[in-house]
Order: structure tokens, then sequence, then C-alpha cells
């Protein structure tokens, strides 16, 4: 901002709060969040895989495989030795009560993740449609939990054929791939569905938020008090998390790194920003706000929430890896003829 003086000269832009906004702030309960971040994910394997899909005539793009691959996640994660044993050491700073009462809101925490089939908040791009809107937020829940037993299945039936390598071995492996490439085939087509929806501003959550828009701010807030208190009304309207994906940048530009935001409410425990560079590099953050964070913070331990989202984002993107590796196996894989 120029300020008088000579021309060019530069000074400081200073911001001040009104009395009133400091009070209020004051008021307010703070927000514990933990972060992390991860650019590991295998680029190359996953355009492979996509490429081996698609001529078995599933189009996947790579954002349906991320959201796809959170579904084998919350099933399988488990907190890594280092980190309880990290964990572990907290107990005597703590004392029982208090360390029973984290350890017991982590083990809930991962024991709903596994449990329940989690809505993810998504946004999506609207300046093309309606530019004035910006954004147009849709809800999903993966609508084909049986992909998860159906790859365990179609692995264990392609290890046995690995053994046997006969006939009737390929025969029960090939019908239980192709039961899973159906799978894939109709997850992606809901995916593609659930796009074209949004992008006509047609999703549930916009007819909410255009419902909303034209009610007085005091019923406003009441009404947006409900969902937060319901937990499936929440999930339908707002989500539990927020998987936000930038895609790729524009050659010859900088960004590399995104965080996405989230609204004011409790509810949503985990926000993941996702944005690719003009190198085809991929750059994961992760916004940690679960229950324990909290409690870490009151224990003087918020270097260790960090190392627990950190944890749980790298088990995401190890994960994944494996997950891409493994599919485009199983998706190529041909008869050994003698």
């Amino acid at each position: 901002m120029i300020q008088g003086g000579h021309a060019g000269e530069v000074t400081a832009l200073e911001l001040h709060s009104t009395p009133k906004i400091v009070a209020q702030a004051g008021r307010s309960a703070p927000t514990y969040e933990a972060a992390a971040e991860s650019s590991a994910i295998d680029a190359k394997e996953l355009a492979r895989l996509r490429q081996w899909l698609e001529q078995r005539g599933v189009r996947l793009t790579v954002n349906d495989l991320l959201l796809l691959y959170r579904a084998f996640h919350a099933v399988s994660y488990t907190i890594s030795t280092p980190i309880q044993r990290e964990l572990r050491m907290l107990r005597k700073q703590l004392g029982v009560k208090r360390y029973r009462a984290l350890q017991d809101s982590i083990d809930q925490t991962l024991t709903h993740d596994r449990e329940t089939n989690p809505a993810l908040l998504i946004p999506m791009d609207a300046s093309n449609v309606t530019p004035k809107a910006r954004l147009f937020p849709t809800t999903y829940r993966n609508p084909l939990p049986a992909i998860v037993p159906l790859l365990a299945e179609v692995q264990k039936h392609y290890a046995d054929y690995g053994r046997k390598e006969d006939e009737a071995s390929w025969r029960t492996f090939d019908e239980a791939r192709r039961r899973l490439l159906a799978h894939l085939k109709a997850f992606g087509e809901f995916l593609d569905t659930l796009k074209a929806i949004t992008m006509r501003g047609e999703s549930f959550n916009t007819a909410t938020l255009r419902l909303l828009g034209h009610l007085p701010p005091s019923i406003q807030h009441i009404l947006d008090q409900i969902p937060q208190h319901i937990g499936v009304l929440n999930e339908v309207i707002k989500g539990s998390e927020v998987f936000s994906n930038l895609g790729r940048v524009a050659p010859h530009t900088s960004p590399r790194r995104f965080t996405s935001a989230k609204d004011d409410s409790a509810t949503k425990e985990l926000v993941r920003g996702i944005l690719t560079d003009d190198a085809g590099v991929m750059h994961i953050s992760l916004r940690d706000f679960r229950p324990f964070v909290s409690l870490l913070y009151a224990a003087d331990a918020a270097a260790l929430a960090d190392k627990l989202a950190q944890d749980y984002l790298d088990s995401y993107v190890a994960g994944f890896n494996r997950f891409v590796k493994e599919l485009a196996a199983l998706t190529s894989a041909q008869e050994v003829r003698a």
C-alpha cells in the first residue's frame, strides 16, 4: 500500500480490531488442530493403473481413486509402533485418569472410523457454471462398501493361482476379478453422476444453502445448529470430513501447497487439501480436529498431536501406493499357458 512520501515508497498496512470483536473472540472457545503434509504419492504407478483400468472399460479419475481408497484405509489403519510408544510415555505425566481418557478418545475415534461409512464434503469449482456461487458442495458416501472385501477375495484367488497355476484356479480368479471391475465401473459411474448433479447446482447441499440464504440471520443460526446435534443429519448436509482437490495447477506456475478450509462447526474432524504441482507431484495436506487433539494440547503435547496426524496421513499415502500397485497387478494379470 502506498501512502504519501516518495513515489514507490511502500509502508506496512496496519489492521486493527474493534473492542467488540476482541471481546467476542475472547469469549470463543479455542479450536485445536494438528497438521500434516505428504508428497509421496506414486504418480507414475497411478497413471499406469488408470491406463490398465481404461483398457478394461473402467474410467476412474485420480480423485475417484483417492476417494475410493479412503474406505480401505479407514478399516485398516492402526497407529504405528513409534507413535504408540510416545503415547505411553505420557502415562506418568498425565496420571492414570487423564491418560485413560486420552486413550479412550483415541480408541473410540479409530473404532468409529472402522465401523462407519463416512460422509465426505467435496467442494467443486463452480466458476465456469455460476461464477457468483464460486463453489458447489456435495456430500459423498461410498455407495459400494462391498468393494473392500471383494478386493481381498480377488487377491486371495490370485495368490491361489500363483501357487497352482492351473485352469480351475485361474477361472475362479478371473470371475472374481470381473465382479471387482464391474463394481469399480459402477463406482466411477456413480461419481460421474454425482459430479454432474452437483455442477448443475442441484445437489442436496446446494439446495439447503439456497434455502438458508433467504432466511433471516437469526433463523439461519438456529437451523445451522440443528445438524450439529443430530449426527445423521449433519453428515447428509455437511459431511464429517472435507476432501478438497484443486487438481493440477497451470503449467509454469508456482503453487506447491494447498490447505483447505472448513466451516465453523465442530463436526468436521479431518480436512484434506490436495494439489498437484506443474511437475506432476501431488501434495496432500491434512488438518486434524479429532477429539483427542484437544486432550493432547491440554497435556502440553501439541507436537505429538501433529505426529499422530502425520502418522495417519503417511499411512494413507503408503497404503494408497500399495493399493494402486496391487490393483494394477490384478487388472493386468494374464493366464500362464504351458
